[in-house]
């Protein structure tokens, strides 16, 4: 397909749409770590209101999950591509997944630290 064949405009973010909800559902299919954190995360969401006293801070809280499941999601993909590349054992390709892996921790970091430290300020500090 020729640049002048790709669709614009309303047609091409329709089909951009439907590439990430494919994306999503192939992610909730085949990583486990994606649906046990997606489904963390879909509990957590009404508690935002509990946890947070201000639209900026239900915001933060929403983004936190967001950018954890952002996370995960590169992480799988960049593990899918290195698996893909080179099914056998390679010191390189074990330390890309190890740096993929560390920044799902730090993001699950940063998470628990903006849920407790705004909990704190609303809650435990009252």
């Amino acid at each position: 397909m020729s640049n002048q064949d790709k669709p614009t405009g309303l047609p091409r973010l329709v089909k951009a749409l439907g590439y990430s909800l494919n994306g999503l559902r192939a992610a909730w299919v085949h990583e486990e770590a994606f649906r046990l954190e997606a489904i963390v995360s879909l509990c957590l969401m009404p508690t935002v209101f509990l946890v947070g006293d201000s639209p900026l801070e239900y915001l933060i809280l929403v983004l936190s999950l967001l950018a954890l499941a952002v996370t995960e999601l590169f992480n799988s993909a960049i593990e899918g591509l290195c698996d893909h590349v080179n099914p056998t054992h390679h010191a390189l390709i074990g330390r890309i997944k190890d740096y993929c892996a560390a920044a799902v921790f730090l993001t699950i970091l940063i998470v628990i630290t903006l849920w407790i430290a705004i909990g704190w300020l609303n809650w435990i500090s009252l």
